[in-house]
Order: C-alpha cells, then structure tokens, then sequence
C-alpha cells in the first residue's frame, strides 16, 4: 500500500468513504497502487490501469483504455 495514497480521502473533504470502496475493489488485484496526478493510480507493468478520482457531485474510477472494455452490462459511462 502507497501512504500518499492512504492519507488521499483525508484530503478530499466531506465523503471520504466513497473513495474507501473503490480503493479496496482494486487492491490485491495484482495492480501497483502509485499516486500521480494528485490522485490514486493503479498500474500493471508500469503502464496506468485506473485512476480514482472525486468529483464535487460523484466518484469516479477512471479507465485509462476504458474504450477496451467490455460492457455487457451497460454500467460504464463514457466521459466526454
């Protein structure tokens, strides 16, 4: 575990938790966990998987090559 990225949600103001269950769906997954971009990063052989990002309304897990996936389900969302 990164500590820049364990003390990330003590930055963020109000709502921390949101930011608690995306982090621990992604860990020990194999990824880096890596903090860039003045947020949590996680990567697989030094290239970027997903970023966790907040939002004043939302949080959000960014896909860095999200165009890839596969959305059977049709949960993603396409940020424009």
């Amino acid at each position: 575990m990164n500590p820049d990225v364990e003390r990330y949600p003590e930055n963020v103001g109000k709502r921390q938790e949101e930011l608690t269950l995306p982090r621990e769906m992604v860990l020990n997954r194999g990824l880096r966990e890596e903090y860039k971009w003045m947020h949590p990063c996680h990567t697989l052989q030094k290239k970027n998987v997903l970023l966790i990002h907040e939002f004043n309304d939302y949080r959000a897990i960014l896909f860095h090559k999200g165009v890839l996936l596969s959305d059977t389900e049709k949960i993603l969302v396409q940020q424009t």
